[in-house]
């Protein structure tokens, strides 16, 4: 990760440093791209992981937690400890640096470490490989639907522990499927995800359930891992087999989901949690199935119509026979 943050810096531009700076960072640059194995070199690697990994927890790198990761790193950069592994680095290579050198030097190549340490950590949790990229898209429009749906999962959930006000199960449930719910205060606010809101906002008349981003970003996780299975080119794979079945199975693997969950539901006990995440994942798969066979049959019935209007304009057997 050390040599790609350097090469990075070596392909980009530099920001317009002054062109003597630039001059006296080119040589230790080129020292670490051509010397991944030199022990200094592995030292410098092993001690920006050792400060930046408590920062890029991928359970913490959350819609409502995004601007704490970025507080924590740039702290980080202006640490002087941080300063101090930059310049003991620079002293055990031998090269001859100064200090506005050597503290430009640290906070490129800190930036740059950082971005290639997220894109490993983001491609270690992606489990959905299998999947196509025409499949894992979402349009807009799949997306403000599916807005609507990951709201529509906890309303229909709530109704039903409402009904067992005595047992502790439905209770705990209740807290947490509450939490997830936007409250008045909190609607005002915009991020990237605003335009997943447009169309549930236009047609909301003040009884639908508006979620949390970091819900949404939960059930779009769970829809990625679903999309590669429901679909056309798969219909004569699972002919025989339980389609319902099948998702839970696959969805209960996904670390992807599993994450997304811890993040959605970290104050409950894990027990708990777990029992939870099957009604979740129940309720959401017996949505997916009934709108994929509704679609199939429609698909259907369209291409069985379209063969029989064919079909009226040939000839009849025994008008061909006459010839």
């Amino acid at each position: 990760m050390l040599c790609d943050a350097t090469k990075n810096i070596m392909n980009g531009s530099t920001l317009g440093l002054n062109e003597d700076v630039e001059n006296e960072m080119k040589p230790i640059l080129i020292y670490i791209a051509t010397n991944p194995d030199a022990p200094p070199v592995e030292q410098l690697g092993n001690s920006l992981m050792n400060i930046l990994y408590p920062t890029i927890s991928v359970q913490d790198v959350t819609v409502s937690s995004f601007d704490k990761l970025c507080s924590s790193f740039h702290r980080i950069r202006c640490n002087p400890s941080t300063v101090n592994i930059f310049r003991s680095f620079v002293c055990s290579t031998g090269f001859s640096l100064s200090p506005v050198a050597v503290r430009f030097f640290g906070q490129f190549l800190l930036s740059e470490f950082m971005k290639v340490f997220l894109q490993v950590v983001s491609q270690c949790n992606e489990t959905e490989s299998t999947c196509s990229s025409q499949n894992a898209e979402l349009s807009v429009e799949e997306e403000e639907v599916l807005r609507y749906v990951s709201g529509f999962v906890p309303y229909k959930l709530l109704r039903f522990f409402s009904r067992f006000p005595q047992n502790q199960f439905a209770n705990s449930c209740i807290s947490v499927l509450s939490r997830w719910k936007v409250r008045n205060s909190e609607s005002l606010s915009g991020n990237f995800l605003s335009y997943t809101k447009d169309w549930i906002d236009r047609v909301d008349r003040g009884g639908l359930f508006h979620v949390q981003d970091d819900v949404y970003l939960f059930f779009r996780r769970i829809e990625n891992v679903v999309r590669v299975h429901l679909n056309t080119s798969m219909a004569k794979v699972y002919k025989n087999v339980s389609l319902k079945t099948k998702l839970m199975d696959e969805l209960q693997k996904s670390s992807s989901v599993l994450s997304g969950w811890n993040i959605v539901t970290k104050d409950l006990e894990k027990s708990l949690a777990s029992s939870l995440l099957i009604r979740v994942l129940e309720c959401y798969v017996n949505i997916r199935c009934q709108s994929y066979v509704n679609v199939y049959m429609y698909l259907r019935k369209k291409y069985e119509k379209q063969a029989r209007l064919s079909k009226r304009g040939e000839k009849s057997l025994r008008k061909q026979l006459r010839k």
